[in-house]
């Protein structure tokens, strides 16, 4: 309905876009529904070449990180108490210094920001 297609679409503009089907599952109101996400799946794609709206980590501040779904607040502290204390980031591989952030978190995160 229109309700979830909403709840979709927020989610999509606060990851700065979807780079998997399987993203889809992450939507709060879906999350309760594997059978209306197998359904949607069969109508969902990703456009080849696709590129997803970036975050500099070495710009950003901490309101503009904890906004990402797969920052949050506890990160995102994190990856500006991190620049402060060593400087910029010189690449995205470089927030794997953080020890709280977890391998599986790093995957989904990793093709949403940048450093420059």
């Amino acid at each position: 309905g229109a309700g979830r297609a909403r709840w979709v679409i927020q989610y999509r503009n606060q990851l700065g876009g979807y780079v998997r089907a399987d993203q889809l599952g992450e939507v709060f109101v879906l999350r309760d529904a594997p059978d209306l996400v197998d359904s949607l799946r069969k109508y969902t794609f990703v456009r080849p070449g696709f590129a997803p709206q970036l975050i500099n980590v070495n710009t950003a501040s901490f309101d503009e990180l904890y906004l990402h779904p797969y920052i949050r607040k506890g990160l995102a502290r994190l990856i500006v108490a991190f620049r402060k204390q060593h400087g910029p980031y010189h690449q995205p591989e470089d927030l794997k210094q953080i020890p709280t952030l977890k391998t599986d978190d790093w995957a989904k995160l990793r093709p949403y920001v940048r450093c420059d």
